[in-house]
């Protein structure tokens, strides 16, 4: 977990130093308010479901089941682009790879153990050799390992937060349906 932490690190100063000179780097330590931000939008949404299933209220019913349906449908929206652009995101890596100054991608071929970006050019090879470092693992290869290793976690995560949003808008639907019964509306 400490390498991904350094790996994001060093991708901070990656886009930082292709925005402009505005400091990325720093705005991570408004991660947590973003968070808090969401977490407070999400018991809002919360509430409306609650306050509709409990007062059999059609509006809040249905305000729920609109956002969530946003939600999932911007959630796979997100993962539809995320297979799509992957090819232009190796694309990006070599680039960056090779925009990167050279000190820094030494620091990354010795926190990963890896020799180059896909493939080790003449001056990486005597970076890996003097270093003890084997170059027959390319930084791509290694980066991708760490990434797989922790895709289950993610893909966990997401899958169970689609299974709770799916539960909310049949639940909603459901509820409104019956409501509609024997309302007579």
């Amino acid at each position: 977990m400490e390498k991904l932490g350094q790996c994001f690190s060093s991708f901070c100063g990656l886009l930082a130093q292709y925005s402009n000179g505005m400091d990325v780097c720093s705005s991570v330590r408004l991660f947590p308010i973003g968070f808090m931000i969401i977490g407070g939008a999400v018991m809002i949404i919360a509430i409306f479901g609650c306050c509709g299933a409990m007062k059999q209220n059609r509006v809040c019913l249905m305000i729920y089941f609109f956002v969530l349906l946003v939600i999932f449908l911007s959630q796979a929206a997100v993962a539809v682009l995320a297979f799509a652009f992957a090819p232009q995101a190796l694309a990006f890596g070599q680039t960056a790879w090779n925009d990167f100054p050279g000190n820094n991608t030494q620091h990354l071929m010795q926190l990963f153990g890896c020799c180059g970006f896909q493939n080790a050019t003449r001056d990486e090879v005597t970076f890996c050799d003097s270093n003890g470092i084997d170059r027959s693992l390319s930084c791509l290869t290694k980066v991708q390992n760490l990434i797989l290793g922790q895709i289950v976690i993610v893909g966990a995560i997401g899958g169970g937060v689609v299974f709770l949003e799916l539960i909310g808008i049949i639940g909603s639907c459901v509820v409104c349906r019956r409501q509609k019964k024997v309302g007579g509306m």
